[in-house]
């Protein structure tokens, strides 16, 4: 997504400076081609865009800081839905979809769209009503294969339509998120954050797998997870992995210790977020697993 959102958020900053297109272009290029960038169809060669910015009277780190603030608005978004399901206040999600379909059907476009999609794979995974349509689908299964470079927009939006995926598609997803696990962690600031969405996007796809029965598959992930990014000080994500390595090992037989570290991890919540204490004790009694 990102290469195609350059454009897009040229097109925002170039209006909020207040220049058209004719007042970028001219002499460089013809309006048609901004204008194709702008809606992310076409690419244009850096020597262009650098010129294009001269015109703006910006300079790449300005546009750079631009183009992260777009990004923390998609993040500040997921940051709202998760706030409420978590109160299952579903009306307000519901507008949020309305919200992003009409900014979508008004020329925002692809951003728009994403988000409209996003919103109602999270609405599907809790209730039927709610679907993609065929062209909404491929539009998503289209972004997360076509993009080589995922921000952690781009993580959260394959956590939050996972489910909407057949299990092999997901595991090669999850494999192309460990080979660039380190790139992630190395050019991001906020290397603790971004560590937390990749454990979280990937506790997502083990939850999927023991929902789908392959409890081997959840287990190896889990292992993944455990080895190559827990730490110490990552506490909430440090409970959703023993959570769900619990669950894994009553799936596979081992009750006893499976159950001793689910106890632990609701125990965990219940100081520390009592929603979360609450979901996890409604999702054992939903398995039927007695913890006693």
């Amino acid at each position: 997504m990102k290469e195609r959102m350059y454009g897009e958020v040229f097109r925002k900053l170039r209006k909020s400076k207040g220049y058209t297109l004719k007042e970028v272009t001219d002499g460089i290029a013809t309006h048609s081609y901004l204008s194709k960038f702008e809606r992310g169809e076409c690419d244009i060669s850096i020597r262009n865009f650098f010129s294009f910015l001269e015109r703006l009277n910006t300079s790449w780190v300005e546009y750079a800081s631009f183009f992260e603030e777009q990004e923390f608005e998609g993040m500040e978004l997921i940051t709202r839905i998760d706030h409420h399901l978590s109160h299952n206040e579903f009306r307000e999600i519901e507008y949020l979809v309305e919200r992003e379909r009409s900014l979508s059907e008004n020329g925002q476009n692809r951003a728009h769209r994403l988000n409209k999609i996003l919103i109602l794979g999270v609405l599907s995974a809790v209730d039927s009503k709610y679907t993609l349509d065929e062209g909404d689908f491929e539009f998503l299964h289209h972004t997360l294969l076509s993009d080589e470079s995922w921000g952690l927009y781009e993580l959260r939006l394959f956590s939050l339509t996972l489910h909407l995926f057949p299990i092999e598609m997901n595991l090669m997803f999850a494999k192309e998120i460990f080979n660039k696990m380190k790139d992630y962690l190395k050019i991001r600031e906020q290397k603790k954050e971004t560590r937390r969405v990749i454990i979280s996007t990937l506790h997502n796809l083990v939850d999927f797998c023991v929902r789908e029965k392959e409890y081997t598959l959840a287990y190896m992930l889990l292992r993944q997870i455990e080895e190559r990014l827990m730490t110490k000080n990552l506490y909430f994500n440090r409970l959703h992995q023993m959570f769900y390595l619990g669950l894994v090992e009553i799936k596979l037989g081992e009750d006893e210790i499976g159950a001793a570290k689910i106890r632990k991890a609701i125990q965990g919540f219940e100081v520390l977020d009592e929603n979360k204490a609450k979901m996890y004790a409604k999702r054992i009694e939903k398995e039927g697993i007695n913890l006693r």
